[in-house]
């Protein structure tokens, strides 16, 4: 996963930092959506104290109702990074694929053949454009989620946060396994 965000920055080159941002408005994003989780937790413990008032639950609503307006602000600001990004980063692909097919010789151009590689590479580029800056993200927003589950885990009760870091620890190792045999087929 690790190897597949550091390849789309080299890739994505002097927009990077595009999605560098993005993925710290992202981390951001994860913690404001793990805040109504937090609220409901809150609000759990004071209901079994028996000492929730209403001005307590309405400030829990009030602290919701900000989170999502605060996650709606970040991840408008997170898409437009990213979709800038990509657009610019196809742009330039294209750019590159028209001065390629320049070099070519002329006979190529004439048996017909150029048009189904055109069709071919930019149909390719229009899909890493489109589902590879949305992968980013869930890559991202997976392992942010992984490690926020794992510290509000910790808040709740420390055995069960490490028995999840285990759990994902083991999983991480299986997935690194699989990952080595897909690439060996």
């Amino acid at each position: 996963m690790l190897k597949f965000i550091s390849r789309l920055l080299r890739f994505s080159g002097r927009d990077a930092w595009k999605l560098k941002v993005s993925a710290v408005i992202s981390f951001v994003e994860s913690i404001f959506a793990n805040i109504p989780i937090f609220a409901a937790l809150l609000v759990i413990i004071k209901i079994t104290d028996h000492t929730l008032t209403s001005s307590y639950a309405w400030t829990v609503f009030f602290m919701v109702l900000a989170s999502l307006a605060v996650r709606w602000v970040l991840r408008y600001i997170f898409v437009r990074l990213q979709s800038d990004a990509a657009c610019r980063v196809a742009a330039r692909e294209r750019i590159k694929i028209g001065d390629l097919f320049k070099r070519f010789p002329m006979s190529y151009f004439t048996d017909g053949n150029i048009g189904n590689v055109t069709s071919v590479i930019t149909g390719d580029l229009s899909f890493a454009e489109d589902h590879g800056m949305m992968k980013l993200d869930d890559v991202i927003s997976g392992l942010i989620s992984i490690v926020l589950a794992c510290a509000f885990l910790l808040w709740v009760d420390w055995l069960v946060a490490a028995a999840s870091i285990v759990s994902c620890a083991l999983a991480f190792a299986a997935f690194h396994a699989i990952e080595k045999v897909t690439k060996r087929q």
